[in-house]
């Protein structure tokens, strides 16, 4: 079973919500103790492809902007923007009370500088995008890695 996060609060751990809670728990309601590990989904058939994306939210603009990795290969430790055009460097904070939600900086979006985005995984692997800032500010863009590499 593939779980992309977490409960909101401290006690829960993983969330199971949706088909796959229900092919574990059935129809009951609650919380369940068991254990569970980390394991690379790159690779595995139907469940990573090269689809892997950064995701920016709806309401984003040049003033503000939340970016999401999605179908990730591996648990996202950081996201980090550097500049190709600048000297630029930033390490994204994951927003508060959210899983895999990076806050991405005010001076990116307002501009059309060249930057590297890079994604960084448990495994010590990297993926890296190449875009303008200012595809950061775009709500509901969907920046498939494929795409944004040189």
């Amino acid at each position: 079973m593939r779980i992309t996060d977490r409960c909101p609060d401290a006690n829960c751990g993983v969330d199971l919500g949706g088909a796959p809670a229900a092919d574990i728990m059935g129809n009951r309601v609650g919380r369940y103790y068991g254990e569970w590990e980390f394991v690379s989904c790159e690779g595995v058939d139907g469940v990573w492809g090269d689809s892997t994306s950064i995701w920016v939210k709806e309401g984003a603009s040049e003033f503000w902007s939340i970016i999401q990795v999605r179908n990730p290969k591996d648990m996202v430790k950081g996201v980090a923007i550097y500049g190709i055009d600048t000297r630029d460097f930033y390490e994204l904070e994951m927003v508060v009370g959210t899983e895999n939600f990076w806050t991405v900086p005010k001076n990116v979006l307002q501009t059309d500088n060249r930057y590297r985005v890079v994604v960084k995984y448990r495994t010590g692997t990297d993926d890296e995008w190449k875009i303008k800032g200012s595809d950061l500010a775009v709500p509901e863009a969907n920046l498939y890695l494929y795409e944004h590499r040189e």
